[in-house]
């Protein structure tokens, strides 16, 4: 099922007053888009154990660093105590600590309440019972009353509370998913003009850029390293085709001789910038993304290319990656608007 189309189900569930079904859809989604913080959030809500929790919860995050493991336990328990604090309370314990927290599940919250409205219901004077009696049962069931009806008051307190976390999730969820498909859609277009540019153009590159693609959802490590070589050499066929190798040093358009051989990739899409483009502001932030890019890189191969696979990580790939096509889209707006004038 879509992440919308449980959206939809978990407002009705919330709607339907559902407590326990809207909490079990939020953690649907919690999981679906690896929202760990409230994964954590909403989990808690179903389990008070809390060996139990954290066996489960360590599923969905063993691959995060231990800090940040910690991190989600303890804020996942603050936000449950925030939730299940009362704004009365029952009484005292032995430390003179107010009662005031309700250990209960979200699958436990309206059986419960029906069970004391039950309880209630009970307490009924019996039939026969003697006059003096009557009177000390009347009594107890008044004090017994008045708990049950003040447990029953924190149980909606509680459930309202959970109600609101649900909704306020999804309320905000809604808002990051439709700001999400806006930039992902931009994305889309930068992909598909830098890639239809190259495909008619340069098809080493174009199939460097497909290759990578393909890697980018990868969850081997060792794609995740391909995925930076394969950045790397885009980077150095985009050079083939911006400014072919010249076998002898080059005197640049700042007046410096370099190296602008076929290694030299980077010498050769800066002498590119600089030397066949207008002279702009943007060139400069053009150069300095290359720049950047190109440090990046770098530094990441190196540690691949030592057979370290596992110092590289997702994120790190996925940057290499999006800083290629943003920066090679870039240059072909530049190049292109620079052939109009």
């Amino acid at each position: 099922m879509e992440i919308e189309e449980l959206i939809k189900k978990a407002f009705l569930e919330i709607e339907n007053n559902s407590v326990n079904s809207a909490v079990q859809i939020c953690l649907r989604i919690a999981r679906k888009i690896k929202d760990h913080y409230f994964t954590a959030i909403f989990l808690r809500e179903l389990i008070l154990n809390e060996d139990e929790f954290s066996r489960i919860l360590y599923d969905d995050i063993q691959h995060l660093k231990p800090e940040a493991q910690e991190f989600l336990y303890k804020k996942s328990k603050e936000n449950w105590i925030n939730t299940h604090q009362l704004d009365f309370s029952f009484g005292k314990d032995e430390r003179g600590n107010d009662l005031d927290i309700l250990r209960i599940t979200s699958s436990e919250i309206d059986n419960e309440i029906k069970q004391c409205e039950l309880s209630i219901q009970d307490l009924e004077i019996p039939r026969g019972m003697h006059e003096f009696d009557i009177a000390s049962f009347y009594d107890n069931s008044i004090k017994i009353k008045s708990k049950l009806r003040q447990k029953i008051k924190g149980l909606f307190q509680i459930k309202q509370n959970i109600l609101s976390r649900c909704f306020n999730y999804l309320v905000k969820l809604e808002k990051q998913l439709y700001l999400q498909n806006k930039n992902q859609f931009f994305f889309v277009n930068v992909q598909n003009d830098v890639n239809n540019f190259f495909k008619i153009r340069h098809e080493d590159l174009y199939h460097k850029l497909i290759k990578s693609s393909e890697l980018i959802d990868s969850s081997n490590t060792e794609d995740w390293a391909l995925l930076l070589t394969l950045v790397r050499k885009s980077l150095q066929s985009a050079a083939d085709y911006f400014f072919p190798a010249i076998s002898k040093n080059y005197r640049c358009s700042d007046g410096v001789e370099r190296d602008l051989t076929h290694d030299k990739y980077l010498n050769r899409l800066t002498e590119f910038i600089l030397g066949n483009l207008s002279k702009s502001t943007s060139n400069d932030l053009l150069i300095s993304e290359l720049e950047n890019l190109s440090k990046y890189v770098k530094k990441l191969n190196d540690i691949s290319s030592k057979g370290v696979h596992s110092n590289v990580e997702l994120h790190e790939a996925k940057q290499g990656f999006l800083g290629l096509y943003f920066f090679l889209y870039n240059l072909i707006q530049k190049t292109e608007l620079n052939s109009e004038k």
